[in-house]
């Protein structure tokens, strides 16, 4: 996946643009952030408060997309107009709705019928 495989992925998923960043010039505290780093590695990192509470370092674009998306998918709070309606009473609803989604972009194997 590359990065422009990503925004479009991000886009029409309905993520909120406030919720994250990619490639930007310095690492903020709040969103998600996409970056590269001096050594041609990729990092995906959120920073709450002055501690990184994601910090993962990747050797490939596309490792670092996939990793940054199913991030983003996984948290129904950076869908765009979120609001407590839009979390989903039980997990099974919430598996239901995004595990096709984790199949359509090749994050995760499509799941036998139980």
């Amino acid at each position: 996946m590359t990065i422009s495989q990503l925004q479009e992925a991000l886009h029409e998923n309905n993520i909120d643009e406030k919720t994250y960043l990619i490639l930007p010039s310095r690492v903020i505290e709040g969103p998600l952030i996409l970056l590269t780093s001096d050594d041609n590695r990729w990092r995906v990192v959120e920073n709450d408060r002055g501690e990184f509470v994601i910090d993962q370092v990747f050797d490939s674009e596309d490792q670092a997309a996939r990793f940054f998306l199913k991030t983003m998918l996984l948290d129904p709070t950076t869908r765009k107009h979120f609001s407590k309606a839009n979390v989903r009473s039980t997990y099974d609803e919430w598996q239901a709705e995004i595990d096709p989604l984790l199949v359509k972009y090749g994050l995760q194997q499509k799941q036998e019928s139980r």
